[in-house]
């Protein structure tokens, strides 16, 4: 079981209303520099001279990785086309099964891409790279991105009612036959979900963002004292998932409906 623990920060924004990013090269420290070394070595070996630029994000690139838990999120930009054809993708596998063997203390990784152009032209796609990723290879474009203030995340988060109300309809439709490990992985993405729209409501308010799931629940509970005991509920799921439908079940429909309600509140 683990333990819920004050782990991760909140972005504040300088004067100017500017979120100031918390990643460095620096802060890709051992064991995860070795970790982020393979990843780096796969992407030029499989993509060759398509490969225009290779990034590490999340906690990794934070300096707040947890051996055991966390992940490597990692993706490159291509020059042209992705690969789509299957054996072109049969690398992916072939490298996460690898690095799985060779990295027992990380979760497996994230290993993405897409075009240059298509990228650079999607704001909604690009504002998590300017906040939470540094490039480990290649033409560094985080420089080229626009910095971010709060109107822009939320010109972009989809947290509105109506996609709150989309995803607990989903999660009903995906939990209804699932197994325990599925209905288990259900329960995570779906307080994953309700902790970081609890983020959203709340960020105006807070004067700072965070996707750090316990500062997803901390900010929103000082905003929303009452709700306190039911996000900590959902921080609890989300690193401990249950498979008990009976419990789970009206847990997200409450919680759902709170939070779309709020969500259309705040518009």
């Amino acid at each position: 079981m683990i333990k819920i623990q004050k782990h991760g920060a909140v972005l504040s924004t300088d004067k100017d209303g500017y979120l100031i990013p918390d990643v460095s090269l620096d802060k890709i420290v051992p064991p995860w520099d070795e970790a982020v070394n393979f990843i780096k070595k796969a992407y030029i070996k499989h993509l060759g001279k398509r490969l225009h630029s290779v990034y590490i994000r999340g906690s990794v690139a934070r300096g707040l990785a947890v051996e055991g838990i966390s992940d490597l999120d990692s993706f490159a930009i291509l020059r042209g086309n992705p690969p789509k054809k299957k054996d072109e993708l049969d690398w992916t596998k072939k490298v996460s099964e690898q690095y799985m063997e060779r990295f027992p203390f990380s979760a497996r990784p994230e290993i993405w891409f897409n075009r240059e152009a298509a990228f650079l032209k999607n704001p909604k796609g690009y504002w998590w790279l300017k906040l939470g990723a540094v490039c480990i290879h290649g033409e560094n474009l985080i420089p080229r991105i626009p910095a971010v203030k709060l109107e822009t995340l939320a010109t972009h988060l989809e947290f509105q009612g109506d996609y709150i109300s989309k995803i607990v309809r989903e999660f009903h439709q995906g939990v209804k036959n699932a197994d325990q490990e599925h209905t288990k992985e259900y329960c995570k993405g779906i307080c994953r979900e309700f902790l970081r729209a609890g983020m959203a409501l709340v960020m105006f308010r807070s004067k700072g963002f965070s996707r750090d799931l316990y500062y997803c629940y901390e900010l929103f509970a000082r905003f929303y004292p009452q709700q306190d005991t039911t996000m900590r509920q959902a921080l609890e799921y989300a690193l401990n998932p249950t498979a008990n439908k009976e419990t789970l079940l009206p847990f997200v429909n409450k919680l759902g409906e709170f939070l779309s309600q709020e969500a259309e509140l705040d518009r």
